[in-house]
């Protein structure tokens, strides 16, 4: 992430403390969580199943826990990304939900982990960055139809993202427009975008998918760790 880019996202973080994992070595690099008096940890980066910015659930709460976790005074955790929030199969936790269970059971605190809307089991989702403007494109639903709009994006920033006599911003302008306007066409997903600096109103707690709650009395099928803080 280039300086322009991290001065952008930035904005996000105006009540909290931003940083970006999109590089795991450079998670070394980034100050001491006591030093800060914000509640709130927002972090962006490449994120999977299993990983976020290169980490597993256990090395990013040993590294936060590293940073003065324990002893700072943060509450809420937001991870941000393609698809820490979701699973494949109906007995396996979400990423967020391993980092809530493991921050349980290390840290005595009530600290809230929030990310992305989770798509139904067995879906996809992918988080696209606008950085130039300060947005985001937040899409969840059939791994199929993502694959296609990821072709989609590509297409119009070869369109539309080098169009001679405009400046970088009006190129990345014209590329999120075409893109949202595409999206309100396609089925089978649903999708979110605003400024960087909203992006709080969208997130939510781990929760249970819906269709498949009570299905079964097995704790391997749920998907929602018990709320430990009783809200």
């Amino acid at each position: 992430m280039g300086n322009d880019q991290a001065a952008q996202i930035r904005n996000l973080a105006e009540h909290g403390w931003y940083f970006s994992t999109e590089q795991y070595e450079l998670f070394a690099n980034y100050n001491d969580l006591t030093q800060n008096a914000d509640k709130n940890i927002t972090m962006w980066g490449h994120a999977g199943q299993d990983t976020f910015g290169g980490l597993t659930a256990e090395q990013l709460v040993d590294a936060l826990i590293g940073k003065g976790l324990k002893t700072s005074g943060h509450t809420l955790i937001e991870i941000l990304g393609c698809a820490p929030n979701q699973t494949d199969l109906p007995y396996e936790m979400t990423y967020v939900q391993k980092v809530q269970e493991l921050l349980q059971q290390r840290i005595k605190r009530k600290i809230q982990v929030k990310s992305y809307p989770m798509p139904k089991v067995g879906e996809d989702s992918i988080d696209y960055r606008f950085d130039l403007i300060g947005y985001f494109v937040y899409i969840y639903g059939s791994k199929e139809t993502l694959a296609a709009i990821g072709q989609s994006l590509n297409t119009k920033y070869n369109i539309y993202g080098q169009q001679n006599g405009k400046t970088p911003v009006q190129n990345q302008q014209a590329v999120y427009d075409k893109f949202v306007e595409y999206l309100k066409t396609v089925n089978q997903i649903k999708y979110l975008t605003d400024k960087y600096s909203n992006v709080r109103k969208y997130l939510e707690k781990p929760h249970e998918v819906k269709t498949h709650k009570g299905t079964q009395k097995n704790a391997l099928t749920k998907l929602l760790l018990d709320d430990v803080y009783g809200q």
